[in-house]
């Protein structure tokens, strides 16, 4: 809308558009927090399984072994494979058939009433579990079988 006194022309713009939009961001700005911090939540859990599978695999190889192997290997993991989780704490045991391990931390959750409801924190878990592959059992067994042919054809 224009209007004219005299010479003057004086110009009035409707202010709508900046109360509206005032009160879209107030909505829209935690949406996109929320999507953002669950992304990073999917992730550090993905993450957390991916170094409990990394250490069971790893740590069936070194099963046999009496020195600690095992808890070395989950110890060399690096904790900054986590992008929002903190706290990072593991554990890995090799039993007699099978090699477990675990980690779990802390994903620390912002905001007030989330804070509230969730105690400040969600606790993150990955576990998993390896049976141990012993593979030089089947080796003599098909060296074996394989000593068994030869001297029946001879």
């Amino acid at each position: 809308m224009e209007r004219t006194e005299g010479k003057k022309e004086i110009r009035t713009l409707k202010a709508s558009f900046t109360v509206e939009a005032a009160l879209l961001m107030g909505v829209i700005l935690p949406v996109c927090v929320a999507i953002i911090m669950a992304g990073f939540y999917v992730h550090d859990r993905g993450v957390l399984q991916g170094m409990a599978c990394e250490t069971a695999a790893m740590g069936s190889n070194f099963a046999s072994r009496k020195d600690g192997a095992v808890s070395k290997t989950a110890a060399s993991i690096s904790p900054h494979r986590l992008v929002w989780a903190r706290n990072l704490s593991f554990s890995a045991a090799a039993g007699k058939d099978s090699v477990t391990a675990s980690f779990s931390a802390d994903f620390r959750v912002p905001g007030a009433i989330a804070a509230l409801m969730t105690g400040g924190s969600i606790r993150l878990t990955g576990t998993w579990q390896r049976s141990i592959c012993r593979p030089a059992r089947l080796i003599w067994k098909i060296r074996g079988v394989k000593f068994l042919a030869d001297a029946l054809e001879e």
